[in-house]
């Protein structure tokens, strides 16, 4: 089993309380994972003409808080749709190395330029 390290501040619904969320891990299926997070956010993006993809490879178990990290999916997600200014794509890509998966939610809208970008291991 997989152990996946994530920021719960990050998902944290009020932040202006300064507490951090609860988080509740428990062994999950990658693939039966990531089938729910599709179909929450291709039925959010549906009426906006975006398009979502995942890409993934392989099928660990991760011991993952699965509401929480929806949530952090789902913001990410949200923020690309902001910045996307007509139709387009979001891409959720899942990488796997030896100790860690990345998961990366790219668009195709204007975006932040690399130099401003940054990076956030969960």
């Amino acid at each position: 089993m997989r152990h996946f390290e994530h920021i719960p501040w990050l998902t944290c619904s009020s932040r202006s309380s300064g507490e951090r969320p609860e988080v509740s891990r428990k062994p999950c299926d990658l693939q039966m994972f990531l089938e729910d997070v599709r179909e929450e956010i291709e039925a959010f993006l549906n009426s906006s003409g975006i398009r979502f993809r995942v890409e993934a490879v392989g099928s660990p178990t991760l011991r993952i808080d699965p509401e929480q990290m929806k949530r952090v999916l789902n913001n990410l997600v949200g923020n690309a749709r902001e910045a996307m200014e007509e139709a387009g794509e979001v891409v959720l890509t899942v990488a796997e190395n030896q100790e860690h998966l990345l998961f990366r939610v790219s668009d195709t809208g204007k975006g932040i330029p690399h130099s401003n970008g940054f990076s956030i291991r969960f």
